[in-house]
């Protein structure tokens, strides 16, 4: 069996952990043949092939979690999904640095969306006229400053 486990360990594509790889490693014998553990690891290499290393399961979790198992173009080791800000909430660019204004701006817009609030110091309404709200922030609210 350690000839098998080297075998597994020289086509895993990281090589942390071996030790905790090694532990794990009887217990998916019992489980699957060789065969089959290989044919996941050959599957799994070429799934992560060009990833950043922190995205590829460390062999002694894949072996745990019986990823030999898992359907081809299943990646549960894939970079997480980007968080998306809620619609209508302006993004600055690096060329649009945010300022305290923006802030400010941004916050009374917030109010203004999900309350209907708005305060008569923050001057005209959004669609209103002379409205002071800066351009980039009414974008998404189909009035014009």
């Amino acid at each position: 069996m350690d000839e098998e486990f080297e075998a597994f360990w020289q086509q895993y594509p990281r090589k942390v952990a071996k030790g905790y790889a090694r532990r794990q490693w009887p217990k998916a014998r019992r489980l699957a043949s060789f065969e089959e553990i290989m044919e996941g690891v050959e599957r799994y290499r070429k799934e992560v092939q060009g990833k950043e290393p922190q995205y590829i399961a460390h062999p002694s979790t894949w072996l745990n979690g019986e990823r030999w198992t898992d359907e081809v173009g299943v990646n549960r080791s894939a970079e997480p999904p980007a968080r998306k800000p809620p619609p209508g909430f302006w993004q600055p660019t690096a060329f649009q640095p945010i300022d305290a204004k923006t802030k400010e701006w941004n916050f009374r817009m917030k109010c203004w969306r999900e309350s209907n609030l708005w305060m008569t110091s923050w001057g005209p309404k959004p669609g209103e006229p002379h409205c002071e709200v800066p351009r980039h922030l009414l974008a998404g609210e189909g009035n014009a400053a």
